[in-house]
């Protein structure tokens, strides 16, 4: 039934068959908006979450061509992440002190592994940091809002002053079949490799069975604070990897 108003849709542009498109896609919108939203402050609305993915919707519906054979549920969560995100990187919801903090570790882990010629553990990191171990899980919860990130956000500028080319055409081939995304994809392949085994568990179970961080870490045997600060720590030492490989500024 899609299917046939997509072809509908795209040779009349019938504005009721659009709203129909619309309305059977915001389930869409809404387990995205609400899977990110498990990953930030509690002050921040779902709904404003919901509201920007609408828009990534509408622009996916505009744009996407059913006769290329990609599933349109694939092209719009690309389009409805991307505008969500966008919409976060406007309010900066994350106060300069986290990030300041996210830095800091990140700056920790990179400078501990060129020192040390491996991934440096937990006790050598709080103790590079003049932390306690509890004061160093206590910071990576605290920066638990700032590791929800995915692809797209691991290989960002930064400074958000360069648009994420990944985010801004999921149509165009050129974006995501070129040599640099590949580069991009072995460097975090490479990278991944080379975290611990719980913290590849984690992100497997996290980003690719989708389950939330409470299940997981019923699966692994700790606590769901524990699980997310695996996470952020994983997140932080792929930042560090692929900054030291490159991607960040080199690929961009």
């Amino acid at each position: 039934m899609t299917g046939n108003l997509w072809k509908i849709y795209k040779l009349t542009g019938d504005l009721e068959v659009r709203e129909k498109l619309i309305l059977n896609s915001l389930p869409i919108v809404k387990r995205i908006a609400e899977r990110l939203a498990l990953r930030l402050p509690p002050h921040l609305d779902t709904e404003d979450l919901i509201n920007a993915g609408i828009i990534g919707l509408l622009n996916a519906i505009e744009k996407y061509d059913p006769d290329k054979g990609t599933s349109f549920l694939s092209y719009a969560s690309i389009r409805v992440r991307g505008a969500i995100l966008e919409e976060l990187r406007k309010l900066d919801f994350a106060p300069r002190r986290l990030r300041k903090l996210e830095r800091e570790i990140r700056e920790a882990y990179t400078k501990l592994e060129q020192k040390l010629g491996r991934s440096p553990q937990e006790r050598e990191v709080a103790e590079y940091l003049g932390f306690s171990i509890e004061k160093l899980r206590r910071a990576l919860q605290e920066i638990s809002c700032l590791a929800f990130i995915s692809l797209e956000e691991i290989t960002e500028d930064e400074s958000n002053t360069r648009p994420n080319r990944f985010l801004e055409d999921p149509e165009s081939e050129k974006a995501f079949n070129d040599v640099e995304f590949e580069e991009i994809k072995r460097a975090l392949a490479k990278a991944i490799d080379e975290l611990g085994e719980r913290e590849r568990l984690v992100l497997t179970l996290y980003y690719y069975e989708e389950l939330t961080m409470k299940e997981i870490g019923e699966i692994i045997g700790v606590t769901e604070t524990r699980v997310c600060q695996i996470h952020s720590k994983a997140i932080i030492k792929l930042k560090s990897k692929l900054e030291k490989m490159g991607v960040d500024k080199g690929m961009f």
